[in-house]
């Protein structure tokens, strides 16, 4: 692994340009680089020489009626799958998560509709457009970091490879030269020109990495053409934001219902054992008795059970009998407040 992201969230971000330079040709974000393109250029012009292929047999089947629209939605259906492992190679080598479109469904069953949803479906399109891009992108950055690497090594070597095999050269004029790195009419072949040579190879062992970061352009690539688009990516976090907040109310209300009935559980409850102690207390006073006992039933029976309030109490006389005539339930929970002429005894 390599070191950890400092506070800008990249690694070795705070670092100079100096400490970069230096560190490059050893840094694990360079050899991932290098690895994501050695994978990725083979598989782009793979992607590059199927769907040129696949784009003129489309061509040619046009006139055949359906023939070229129905294998137009194939190669875009198949041009979404080489998507879908652009993403994964670029999570699996460089860490970066690129989220998959939303995938348009077909409004009805049956092969018009398929191909309505086939041939609609812009994110399909966009996959075509990446195939196109980025494989360029990628065999060119491959092409460059191999070119720039291996001049490189070759010059640092350059001394050691002059001094065992002692090469020799003839210029135009009939000259020797014991040189084996040659520009144009410029002949190496002292000691201090070798090393000379051997020292621009070194720096360019530090230059050529930087070539590798081609592969961050191919990842820009993948989140632009691959990845969602910012309008769908905000109507998505707005149809997640809206979920959770009705989740959110919905548990919020049934906690306060939740409390609300318990809480006046636990007080009638209480009430119910106070006036239980009270009756007690007063069993020589039959009149305080029998108003603390009317009082305990109308909080709730010996066994818990609702109270069955007097028909009379707190509504008229033509309401309790129509609601008896018709066998309609008349309890209420918890109990209405009894009228006045109830309390009073």
């Amino acid at each position: 692994m390599g070191p950890p992201p400092d506070g800008t969230g990249r690694p070795g971000a705070g670092r100079s340009w100096p400490a970069e330079l230096l560190r490059a040709p050893v840094a694990w974000r360079t050899w991932r680089s290098v690895v994501y393109l050695l994978a990725a250029a083979p598989l782009g012009s793979a992607a590059f020489a199927a769907l040129a292929a696949a784009g003129l047999a489309c061509l040619l089947a046009m006139p055949l009626a359906l023939v070229g629209v129905v294998l137009l939605g194939v190669v875009l259906h198949a041009v979404r799958e080489y998507g879908a492992v652009s993403r994964a190679l670029a999570a699996a080598v460089l860490g970066e998560r690129v989220p998959a479109p939303r995938r348009r469904q077909p409004a009805d069953r049956g092969l018009l509709p398929w191909l309505r949803a086939a041939l609609g479906d812009l994110d399909g399109w966009r996959a075509v457009a990446f195939v196109v891009v980025s494989t360029p992108v990628r065999v060119v950055g491959l092409g460059a970091v191999a070119l720039a690497a291996g001049t490189a090594v070759a010059l640092v070597a350059s001394p050691v490879a002059w001094l065992v095999l002692d090469p020799t050269q003839v210029d135009a004029d009939g000259t020797v030269h014991r040189s084996i790195v040659q520009f144009g009419d410029v002949y190496v072949d002292t000691w201090p020109e070798a090393m000379t040579v051997a020292a621009l190879g070194a720096l360019g062992l530090f230059a050529a990495p930087w070539l590798a970061r081609a592969a961050a352009v191919d990842v820009a690539l993948v989140r632009a053409l691959l990845g969602p688009t910012r309008l769908v990516a905000r109507v998505e976090s707005l149809e997640e934001t809206r979920a959770l907040a009705v989740d959110d109310t919905a548990a919020t209300l049934r906690r306060i219902e939740r409390d609300l009935h318990d809480g006046a559980q636990a007080r009638l409850v209480a009430l119910a054992m106070h006036l239980d102690m009270a009756r007690e207390e007063l069993v020589g006073d039959a009149v305080d008795a029998e108003r603390v006992g009317r009082a305990r039933t109308l909080v709730g029976g010996p066994t818990g059970t609702r109270p069955r309030p007097s028909p009379s109490c707190g509504r008229s006389p033509a309401r309790s009998t129509r609601r008896r005539s018709t066998g309609a339930s008349t309890r209420r929970w918890p109990p209405s407040r009894p009228a006045a002429r109830c309390r009073a005894g």
